[in-house]
Parts: C-alpha cells; structure tokens; sequence
C-alpha cells in the first residue's frame, strides 16, 4: 500500500491523526487509519467521494469498516457499509 492523500472526498476537514494509503486494483480501494473515529465520521469521508465506483476499509481502533460502492446500470448507486470486529472480539 502506498501512503497518499485525502484529495479523492470533497469532505473538510479531514482530521489531522487520519492516514490513508492506497492500493492500484481494478477499481479505487483505499485504507483508512482512523483510529478511536466512529463509523459516521467515515460515513461522511464516503460521501463526499465522486467515484461510482470503490472499496474502502477504515481501520478505527476497536473494529475494521468496509464500505463498496458500485454503480450498476438500471439499479442505482448502493453503497455497502460493514462493520467488522477485531479477529479476537470474535472468539
């Protein structure tokens, strides 16, 4: 993963503890350190992103985000958010 820039989400400000690093896949995927943020505060990073089309995972201390959204023809843009729990939460 390569180190990069918040410029891909129109949202502002972006705190200042947040890292994002990037991977070249067929699509845009990024991953997000945010650690102690809440799934909104990344709910509101998403929104602001103009792709149709990507996969993002935000790591936020306690447990992991997922966020894939695609845009398929006649059905809409979805955008699928999954909150996973640390590997060891689930014993």
């Amino acid at each position: 993963m390569t180190p990069c820039s918040f410029a891909f989400s129109k949202t502002k400000p972006i705190p200042g503890d947040w890292r994002c690093f990037a991977t070249d896949l067929a699509m845009p995927f990024w991953h997000v350190l945010a650690p102690g943020s809440r799934q909104g505060e990344i709910k509101k990073l998403v929104a602001g992103i103009a792709a149709d089309n990507f996969m993002l995972t935000a790591d936020l201390g306690e447990a992991c985000l997922l966020v894939i959204k695609t845009y398929g023809k006649g059905k809409g843009e979805k955008t699928l958010f999954r909150l996973l729990r640390k590997s060891a939460e689930c014993d």
